[in-house]
């Protein structure tokens, strides 16, 4: 069994991770739990940010080839038409991201 703690607060089962709130900036560690015969182990950290505002990103699909308007720098994007996507994951440009070609 492992268990938890969120930025460095006290160390809760992992059977109640699934009910907390990850959202915004917080540094998770996850151990495995000690036991009467053995220490817990190594910790491992895992750090959430904030999830980017995505409601300004658009579509266009009146231009050939199709743009994502209102990218970042930071984001990516991936085209699924198949089980195996073409081109795996792309990084945007800022602002306005052209498409590869479909077809």
């Amino acid at each position: 069994m492992f268990e938890y703690r969120i930025d460095g607060s006290h160390w809760i089962t992992g059977e109640l991770l699934d009910g907390e709130d990850l959202s915004g900036d917080k540094v998770v560690e996850i151990r495995i739990k000690a036991t009467p015969t053995e220490l817990s182990s190594q910790i491992a950290n895992i750090e959430f940010s904030p999830n980017p505002q995505l409601e300004h990103v658009i579509l266009s699909i009146h231009t050939n080839p199709a743009e994502l308007n209102g990218t970042t720098n930071d984001m990516e994007y991936i085209i699924y038409l198949t089980d195996n996507p073409p081109y795996g994951w792309i990084k945007c440009d800022e602002n306005n991201t052209k498409l590869p070609p479909l077809g």
